[in-house]
């Protein structure tokens, strides 16, 4: 039920990432979504991280789909380049490879 409310939470704000305007401005507001986009798709790989590896067969499919959108929106977010938005400190505290090592290493063989 959690990653399903994270989920709801990501999906409004993920129109931030893509937003862009012609006239290249800081705008504060746009800053702040796409920083509760970072915090809230966290938020949702954090929860699924939980989630005991035995009890992967019984996750529906849609979750798998949350937890993929969540990954890639923390992908674009430590790429985009926009007036104001900090590279560094965005992804000092996204840890892509964190997520990447963890969500391998639970698929591996037994």
């Amino acid at each position: 039920m959690r990653i399903s409310y994270l989920n709801v939470d990501v999906f409004l704000l993920d129109a931030a990432i893509l937003e862009t305007t012609k006239i290249q401005a800081y705008n504060p507001r746009r800053i702040d979504l796409r920083w509760s986009c970072l915090l809230g798709s966290k938020s949702l790989l954090d929860t699924f991280l939980t989630v005991p590896v035995s009890a992967y067969h019984t996750i529906p499919f849609t979750v798998m789909c949350q937890v993929s959108s969540s990954l890639m929106n923390l992908f674009k977010l430590a790429f985009l380049e926009d007036l104001g938005w900090d590279l560094i400190h965005v992804r000092n505290t996204i840890k892509l490879e964190y997520y990447f090592d963890n969500l391998v290493s639970m698929h591996q063989p037994f």
